[in-house]
């Protein structure tokens, strides 16, 4: 296990050369979702490893997000985590604001999955979406150790 609990095989970011999270719960520590918003799913926490994760099941619609208020326009972000799903067909995928993000991860992959991007944001709003679209009601995804920095 590396020192985030995942398997041998799944990569971890350094972060200690990065500025701090600025997500609430970024790391999806905490017992309940109140740091995180909710569209058209419902969040939950989960336990995997000995640890809580964030956890959005699917409602009637195919998409759905997590959501936090974080963005400043004109700021440079990186965004990395780790992303798994109950399987089935799934585009993951993170929204500045109006921006979308393709994460890149595997259709249907049910074990842990980093995700690195770096965006610039161009937009008023201050929103990130984290979620995806392709899913059925019921189906789920789960995040942890999301982490959201600041760059130069």
């Amino acid at each position: 296990m590396n020192p985030l609990g995942l398997s041998l095989g799944v990569p971890v970011v350094d972060r200690s050369l990065r500025g701090p999270n600025l997500l609430v719960d970024g790391d999806c520590l905490a017992a309940d979702t109140s740091a995180w918003g909710a569209s058209q799913i419902t969040l939950t926490k989960q336990v995997w490893g000995g640890r809580n994760v964030l956890r959005g099941t699917y409602l009637a619609t195919a998409s759905g997000w997590a959501t936090q208020d974080v963005l400043v326009n004109g700021q440079k972000y990186r965004l990395t985590g780790y992303i798994r799903k109950s399987g089935g067909a799934v585009d993951d995928q993170i929204w500045f604001a109006s921006t979308v993000v393709d994460l890149g991860t595997t259709a249907g992959e049910t074990d842990w999955e980093l995700f690195d991007v770096t965006h610039t944001h161009a937009a008023a709003s201050a929103k990130l979406y984290i979620g995806g679209t392709g899913l059925t009601a019921g189906t789920w995804y789960e995040y942890r150790d999301v982490y959201l920095s600041a760059e130069s």
